[in-house]
């Protein structure tokens, strides 16, 4: 437990490797630089992530740490880090860092919470611990003017569409994606019932796959895929209306600026990861074995083709209601 926050001289937040949980920490990152207001603050990302830092001026520094290092660079690394003399690092990895850098405050490595609860609130709840702070933390998502430029740029022919709707159709892992048949089924109908602009987001292992919807349907759409880094990511959804997404980072991104999605489902626990801004929906299968959350299936992802475009679209129209949108 800290007992005076005020003289905490520097303080380090270590995040997370992938971009989705990564966006998850950063309601902790908000909590820090509200809550030691004497600080320096320094994170720690990895090359994937660091761009959702690097824009942040209240930070001193953003650390980029590359697990793939040798030995003696990971020691090399420790070192530099040993000289910064942090009083406090929280640590979201349950890594040994606190440790080997010797602060005197640090997150436990040990830590149980409570059950059926958001990644998003397992954090909160970790540098609760400590003293700080929780309610009302939110995602801490800096969109630079740069980034506003470049999606009034892309969004000068869309917004003469009244609907514009954002659909990632990847996700890291093949067995969270919902199949590319159902997605061209549920864009033809917002693009033929609904009048919508479709603007497809993703990365670059993404590209093929949006090629293969893009083909066959009509031509009201922005292919985004692969062409816009994580802030730009951010300002464009900003502009949609609603996303609808597999379990991805996008998700993630979606619900930092409170955008509504509706998320398809199948072996992760939404639960956990599911959205958390306003209005989302997320539809699964309660299945035998729903939530596996297994790197294999035995039984050919049943829980996300039992899924109909049907279902999303009876799910698009009561947000459109709803949000009168």
């Amino acid at each position: 437990m800290i007992k005076n926050k005020d003289k905490i001289n520097s303080a380090l937040l270590i995040s997370l490797s992938n971009i989705g949980d990564a966006i998850l920490t950063t309601p902790v990152l908000g909590i820090m630089l509200k809550q030691l207001p004497m600080a320096k603050i320094d994170v720690l990302a990895s090359p994937r992530t660091v761009e959702l830092f690097n824009n942040n001026t209240h930070l001193r520094e953003v650390i980029v740490y590359n697990k793939h290092d040798s030995i003696r660079g990971k020691i090399a690394f420790i070192k530099k880090l040993r000289l910064k003399h942090y009083d406090l690092v929280i640590d979201l990895k349950n890594s040994a860092f606190p440790f080997l850098i010797g602060a005197y405050y640090r997150t436990p490595l040990f830590f149980k919470t409570k059950e059926n609860i958001s990644m998003k609130e397992k954090h909160l709840q970790k540098i609760k611990t400590l003293g700080f702070e929780t309610q009302g933390a939110d995602f801490l998502i800096k969109i630079d003017k740069e980034s506003e430029i470049f999606v009034e740029k892309v969004f000068s022919e869309a917004k003469a569409k009244k609907r514009i709707v954002a659909i990632s159709v990847g996700a890291r892992s093949h067995i969270k994606r919902w199949p590319l048949n159902n997605f061209i089924e549920v864009c033809k109908k917002l693009q033929d019932k609904y009048e919508a602009c479709i603007v497809f987001l993703g990365d670059d292992a993404d590209v093929s796959l949006v090629e293969e919807v893009t083909a066959e349907i009509g031509d009201s759409y922005l292919n985004l895929a692969g062409k816009t880094n994580l802030i730009q990511l951010a300002a464009i959804l900003k502009h949609c209306n609603i996303l609808i997404c597999n379990d991805s980072a996008i998700m993630h991104m979606a619900s930092a600026v409170n955008k509504p999605v509706i998320a398809l489902f199948g072996p992760t626990d939404s639960k956990k990861y599911g959205p958390e801004s306003e209005n989302s929906i997320v539809i699964y299968k309660k299945i035998k074995c729903s939530p596996c959350q297994k790197a294999q299936c035995i039984f050919n992802h049943e829980c996300l083709k039992l899924i109909t475009p049907q279902e999303v679209l009876s799910k698009i129209e009561i947000l459109i209601d709803k949000l009168n949108i």
